[in-house]
């Protein structure tokens, strides 16, 4: 009786290991390009946005940081917002986001935390003042919702902070990876609890880079509620930051896993590497998983190259990606 016990113990054991499920598990559906750009740009795109048929692209040509491309007949349209630290220029990196409801654009400024919102029309015309201007400093990437902005950075009591629109109030939000909870440097905490957001319709979804998973929150007012955490791989790089309380560092083997989100419809995109960080810009094939607003994973697409960043409008998706002969070019692809 007590070896049949055991047995039925080690059973046990066996079925608790294989019922997690790792969502690069998956079977993947290849995306076929439907229409390529690959001859519009002159800079080195890394981040992208829609607004109707406007391409707006974050790349470094002639001084200026954001250019405009008209995506029916390919054109560009104009190139914006002067780099710089005089009036209404705005200092390297940025990070941006669009809202097409709206017809705007924010930009983040990553060295000095200021925020600046632009009218695309006024940027069309020529004009380079910004319609509004808060700042919130440490802070390095954000999602935009519909009273405020979440921030994520080197903050000092935790890695995010909800603001609102005009600026007056801010505060911390708990989207803090409990693995980090020890690490007392900010700079250290923050650099293995980094990644990407999406935000949509009251819910916010946080990867991180290197920590393997997603996790949803329903959000009011920057107050954040876990929906629940998927795992894309193994978490042992998240024990051993957990473990190391900090002394540790990322390395060449080391895991990039989620790097970048956006929200579509009432969707969410996760895009994937799954690579070591030594071969994490070699052209292979990207992956991008789309999940539900709470927090269920509906698919995962494959796509042939390396995507640098992507966006979504409806069920059309727009990658920057890099050919094997490392030059950039926008495709567009349709979801099902």
């Amino acid at each position: 009786m007590k070896k049949l016990y055991f047995y039925i113990l080690i059973l046990l054991g066996i079925s608790c290991q294989r019922s997690q499920d790792y969502l690069s598990d998956m079977d993947s559906r290849l995306l076929k390009p439907v229409q390529t750009y690959n001859s519009i740009f002159l800079g080195r795109p890394y981040q992208i946005e829609l607004i109707d048929s406007i391409l707006i692209v974050a790349e470094n040509v002639s001084d200026t940081v954001l250019s405009f491309y008209n995506i029916i007949d390919s054109t560009l349209l104009c190139r914006r917002l002067t780099v710089g630290q005089g009036p209404n220029e705005l200092l390297n990196p940025i990070v941006l986001q669009s809202e097409n409801d709206a017809k705007q654009i924010t930009v983040l400024q990553r060295q000095n935390g200021i925020f600046t919102v632009y009218a695309l029309d006024s940027l069309l015309r020529g004009s380079n003042v910004p319609a509004k201007k808060v700042e919130l400093p440490f802070s390095d990437r954000f999602v935009r919702t519909e009273t405020g902005y979440i921030c994520t950075g080197l903050y000092e009591n935790g890695i995010a902070r909800y603001m609102s629109i005009d600026g007056t109030e801010n505060r911390d939000i708990n989207i803090f990876p409990d693995c980090v909870a020890g690490i007392s440097d900010r700079a250290v905490r923050y650099k293995f609890a980094q990644g990407s957001m999406a935000y949509h319709k009251g819910v916010l979804a946080f990867a991180p880079y290197f920590l393997g998973y997603v996790e949803f929150y329903s959000v009011e007012r920057g107050a954040c509620v876990s929906l629940g955490r998927s795992y894309f791989a193994d978490s042992s790089f998240e024990n051993k930051v957990r473990e190391s309380k900090g002394n540790l560092q990322i390395t060449d083997d080391d895991i990039m896993h989620c790097y970048g989100a956006a929200s579509g419809g009432d969707n969410f995109y996760i895009l994937y590497s799954g690579k070591k960080m030594a071969e994490r810009n070699k052209i292979a094939n990207s992956y991008i998983y789309e999940f539900d607003n709470a927090g269920q994973c509906l698919a995962k697409y494959e796509i042939e190259g390396y995507v640098e960043d992507f966006c979504v409008s409806g069920k059309d998706m727009y990658c920057i990606v890099q050919t094997q002969d490392n030059e950039p070019m926008v495709v567009k692809y349709l979801l099902p």
